[in-house]
């Protein structure tokens, strides 16, 4: 999924079982704090950007599932003002 940074969303990992699955939510490979079955962020972020995996697991196994999500920011263009700046030039 692809979205624009200040966007927000809304991530649900939908599990079953008994007992009642615990749900971990992952973000390239790093737990996050929500242990919940969702996920909402306000504003979004570059630092948003990666693969989310959701675990939900009990004494019976556990199952996974993955969500890749882009945030998009706004391009920018740098214009020199000064022509006797060079970049990469030391």
């Amino acid at each position: 999924m692809t979205v624009d940074v200040g966007d927000s969303i809304l991530m649900e990992c939908v599990a079953r079982g008994y007992p009642v699955p615990r749900i971990r939510w992952f973000l390239n490979d790093k737990a996050l704090p929500n242990n919940g079955s969702v996920i909402e962020i306000a504003k979004l972020s570059l630092n948003h950007t990666g693969v989310y995996l959701c675990v939900a697991e009990n004494v019976a196994g556990n199952a996974t599932a993955t969500a890749t999500l882009s945030v998009m920011g706004e391009l920018f263009e740098v214009i020199l003002r000064d022509p006797s700046i060079h970049l990469g030039v030391n």
